[in-house]
């Protein structure tokens, strides 16, 4: 039988963090009678904000598969591959990258190579999603029906599930595509 890891002062630092922060966040929750309410707007953030990072997850992928492939001459690419101080490099990425909306990447990143459907298809629909977290979801209740994923509420558990599996093939995609790690 294989022995546990030992916990070394920074995995037992961050655990004490990560419950520090679960006791700030969770604690400031309303209790009494404004629980439920509460705890539903907790779920539904966790939702969100794995939305939103694996939204801009697969953002930063997109602009390093357009930067390598319009600038794949570059001596000078080549040789950083992707970070770097170089002002060009920095202009294309935060100048001109940062201002086109994902769906335009998407139909750029296609224009390189192609994109499963499947894979374009979630990615469009995490977009999707993460624009009404951002745009138009409030604290209003009554638009929270209007937040789906393959037509079935995005806060409801299993669907949730199948939006996580999804979107870790298109992550996946994405990474490799990028050749970030190769």
């Amino acid at each position: 039988m294989k022995e546990p890891a030992k916990l070394t002062s920074t995995i037992k630092k961050l655990r004490y963090e990560i419950n520090e922060l679960n006791k700030f966040i969770l604690g400031h929750l309303a209790t009494g009678k404004f629980e439920k309410d509460a705890l539903q707007k907790e779920k539904e953030k966790l939702i969100e904000i794995q939305i939103i990072s694996d939204c801009t997850l697969i953002e930063e992928f997109m602009n390093i598969i357009i930067m390598r492939h319009v600038l794949k001459d570059s001596k000078s690419w080549r040789k950083i591959r992707y970070f770097g101080r170089i002002k060009r490099f920095m202009i294309l990425y935060d100048d001109i990258l940062g201002h086109i909306s994902p769906f335009q990447k998407i139909n750029i990143v296609k224009k390189f190579s192609p994109i499963p459907r499947k894979i374009e298809s979630t990615t469009r629909n995490i977009f999707d999603l993460r624009n009404v977290f951002a745009h138009h979801h409030t604290i209003d209740y009554t638009k929270k029906r209007r937040i789906l994923y393959d037509g079935v509420s995005i806060f409801d558990i299993n669907n949730f599930k199948k939006y996580w599996d999804n979107s870790i093939d298109a992550k996946r995609f994405f990474i490799r595509r990028s050749g970030v790690l190769f």
